[in-house]
């Protein structure tokens, strides 16, 4: 839903990395599910394990210590 979309985009802005738990279904529906998730959020789908999925979306704005370093 739109809420839950919008949810999940404040939560990214505030902490770039977010673990969301997807409904049940088959692997491909979780995949598409977490891709379109994806998608919807302008993320980047780091990990999908079960009914997990992590996003990510770097947001420039937040103090050096609390962004995500990758070496």
């Amino acid at each position: 839903s739109e809420s839950v979309i919008k949810g999940i985009q404040t939560l990214l802005e505030q902490h770039e990395l977010v673990k969301v738990r997807i409904p049940q279904g088959g692997g491909d529906e979780r995949t598409a599910m977490a891709e379109e998730l994806a998608s919807l959020t302008q993320s980047q789908r780091v990990a999908l394990v079960g009914r997990m999925v992590l996003l990510y979306r770097a947001n420039e704005q937040l103090p050096d210590k609390r962004r995500i370093h990758f070496a």
